[in-house]
């Protein structure tokens, strides 16, 4: 059997096993497993980086400064919290993204929100 054929065949199974979904109820399902797999990968990326840069010293890798946002995300928000559909996941993450962007200062943005960076540029833009 090639890979071909195999993941045809996989792909009818999945498909006769799920049944017909509708595309809307579907996104609702796949979106928020997409994000998750992508901070995931994002993370796992720069842990990597972080551990080549600091010569395999796994506790320097671990570093905030290297993945703050990411980790923050994953293991203050979701890891910290039991949810029992992705519908709360995604309503849990659009309020800790809210929060994030318009009532978390950042020091690296001198104690302002995302928010009031973004706007304070496009009003300039607007303005010019």
């Amino acid at each position: 059997m090639t890979q071909q054929e195999l993941e045809k065949y996989l792909w009818g199974a999945a498909t006769a096993l799920r049944g017909t979904i509708d595309a809307g109820d579907y996104k609702q399902y796949i979106f928020p497993l997409l994000f998750f797999r992508h901070i995931s990968d994002v993370y796992d990326e720069e842990f990597s980086n972080a551990l080549a840069e600091s010569d395999g010293d796994l506790y320097a890798s671990n570093a905030a400064s290297f993945h703050c946002f990411w980790r923050t995300v994953k293991y203050e928000h979701l890891y910290a919290q039991a949810f029992n559909n992705l519908k709360e996941v995604r309503s849990s993450l659009t309020c800790w993204f809210d929060w994030y962007n318009q009532e978390h200062f950042h020091q690296g943005l001198n104690n302002q929100t995302p928010d009031e960076v973004y706007y304070q540029k496009l009003s300039r833009q607007q303005a010019a």
